[in-house]
């Protein structure tokens, strides 16, 4: 299928490769390179946010998460995309 998502969700842990390398990746990709994308994650120091920054993360989610703001973040992001 060649359906392209309006927005990624990636988690700093995951198995195979971390959310970093998955951003990476995906910034590299000519399809999915300017998809917005939201770090969902318990590492929230400086380094972190620097990191997924330099990979022009969207938004970035501490865990806990407030599932109303992580919403709001979403809404905010496809909003503005629609709005181009």
């Amino acid at each position: 299928a060649n359906e392209k998502p309006d927005l990624i969700l990636l988690d700093t842990n995951m198995p195979i490769m971390n959310g970093h390398e998955m951003l990476e990746r995906i910034r590299k990709d000519q399809v999915l390179k300017d998809t917005p994308a939201i770090m969902v994650t318990a590492l929230c120091d400086a380094k972190d946010v620097d990191v997924a920054s330099s990979f022009g993360i969207s938004d970035y989610v501490t865990k806990p998460i407030d599932f109303t703001k992580l919403i709001e973040k979403i809404s905010k992001i496809l909003d503005k995309k629609n709005a181009k």
